[in-house]
């Protein structure tokens, strides 16, 4: 879901007038705990081989460092968005364990080590993938409360990063002393 909106923002941003270049611009804290949440998820299959019972914690810390990378940013709409949407998948996942999915979604998810089934024991089973996402062919398929406020920040990031045409900030260069 998450590639579909990257893609659609930039889309969108370059028929408004918007320029990648200028994503440059987007003054971003915290991409180190980014890239090391991204690489503990992207991880996911290599940590569940060699221990399946690791895979909820590490995904819980994946996403306290995420919502930690995003604090440390100015609150803007995007950031508080994507802060949310990041919030409320932590909430549901760190409660059950897994992101609680509808049984129709089960056999599609049941490849991953994050996808449990939704229960009468499931808590918070409303901010589980129980939401149609509504698209042709692969890109369809359930997604959570939370993984729309995700995906809306992250397109309000990118677009108005693209539009922005105030005033660049000026980057330093240090010279040296000769």
């Amino acid at each position: 879901m998450l590639l579909e909106v990257i893609v659609a923002a930039i889309i969108v941003g370059l028929i408004a007038g918007g320029s990648l270049p200028r994503l440059n611009d987007l003054e971003l804290r915290g991409s180190g705990l980014i890239f090391i949440a991204l690489a503990a998820q992207l991880g996911l299959p290599v940590i569940g081989r060699l221990s399946r019972e690791a895979v909820p914690a590490v995904l819980v810390t994946s996403f306290v460092l995420l919502l930690v990378a995003l604090l440390v940013n100015k609150k803007t709409v995007p950031i508080v968005a994507m802060a949310t949407g990041i919030f409320l998948n932590f909430a549901v996942i760190a409660a059950n364990s897994g992101m609680p999915v509808k049984a129709e979604a089960l056999p599609a998810a049941a490849a991953d080590l994050v996808h449990i089934p939704i229960s009468e024991a499931t808590r918070l089973p409303w901010l589980g993938d129980i939401i149609i996402w509504p698209l042709p062919g692969a890109f369809s398929g359930l997604v959570s409360l939370g993984d729309l406020f995700l995906s809306a920040g992250v397109f309000m990031l990118i677009y108005d990063g693209m539009m922005y045409k105030g005033k660049r900030r000026k980057r330093r260069v240090r010279q040296g002393n000769a």
